[in-house]
């Protein structure tokens, strides 16, 4: 590598002219993976990477991008009003169902110190139909813990980094696709559906021992945000099975406290995500596990 390359910036290869931004995974919170979310073209991997802010280069060799076991696989806001859908399968002592045509309309994750990380999805499909018999099948899981999350903030993305972990106890994260169905003439089902205006939203609690959170809602300042989960008790490769989710623009919209004189005193932030013009989006998320073909 000559030069030093800037997370965010775009890199170009020589020979393909594949073009992509250059993201970062933090990894078990000392260190971090560098990967490119693709815009266009293909990369080959083997030809030489300039950055166009830094302009610093380097081969893919080179950079720490990727490890042996891991793939990483980002999910970010698609912009159209027909998202992907998907089928659901029920079976039970009643019988076997099926809905197509599902599309997600919210999703709700939420992590709470001494639990699990979990996701409450919300889909609207189709009616539900009969079908033949169904053979459930069971994977295993390795799950997600609060004590594999850390949350960091920063006035800018690109300072997410190298910003320190905050102490919180809960954080939410709430997810509106607002889906609409449309139902015409001559029919007893939906035809389709359609997602509208993107929202979300959040909250999350800490310890009341500081006035540097107040302050930033009391300023209406908005700031970046990233979420991260890893399992380091799973090794995949030289990595962990990681989730990340990036919100590089969020506004807080509120602020409480709790007032129990014989209880520690905490506070609870509400924010909403705001679309940031930098980045060309309201979040992004990576997911890092073995799995090898796309979602």
């Amino acid at each position: 590598v000559s030069g030093t390359f800037v997370e965010g910036e775009n890199v170009t290869e020589t020979g393909s002219s594949a073009v992509g931004v250059l993201r970062r995974l933090d990894q078990n919170g000392t260190q971090a993976d560098l990967y490119i979310s693709v815009t266009s073209g293909t990369f080959v991997g083997s030809a030489v990477l300039t950055g166009g802010t830094s302009g610093a280069s380097g081969t893919a060799a080179a950079l720490p991008i990727g490890v042996s076991a891991g793939r990483s696989h980002v999910f970010r806001l698609l912009n159209s009003n027909n998202h992907p859908s998907y089928s659901f399968y029920e079976s039970n002592p009643i019988g076997d169902f099926k809905s197509l045509y599902c599309m997600m309309d919210e999703l709700d994750i939420e992590i709470v110190v001494g639990q699990y990380a979990v996701f409450t999805a919300k889909f609207m499909g189709k009616k539900v139909a009969t079908m033949t018999t169904l053979t459930p099948s069971y994977a295993t899981e390795n799950p997600f813990l609060a004590k594999f999350a850390t949350f960091k903030y920063a006035s800018a993305f690109t300072g997410l980094g190298a910003a320190s972990a905050v102490e919180l106890e809960r954080v939410k994260l709430n997810i509106k696709k607002n889906v609409e169905q449309v139902q015409i003439f001559g029919s007893n089902d939906i035809q389709s559906g359609h997602n509208k205006a993107f929202e979300c939203s959040g909250d999350f609690d800490l310890k009341y021992d500081s006035d540097t959170i107040r302050s930033l809602v009391s300023a209406s300042t908005s700031e970046a945000f990233r979420i991260t989960l890893q399992n380091t008790d799973v090794a995949l490769g030289s990595t962990y099975p990681t989730m990340q989710i990036d919100i590089p623009q969020a506004g807080f919209k509120e602020w409480s406290k709790n007032t129990d004189n014989d209880g520690i005193v905490r506070q609870t932030v509400g924010f909403i995500v705001e679309y940031n013009i930098g980045r060309s989006m309201p979040m992004e998320a990576i997911l890092q596990n073995s799995r090898l073909t796309t979602y």
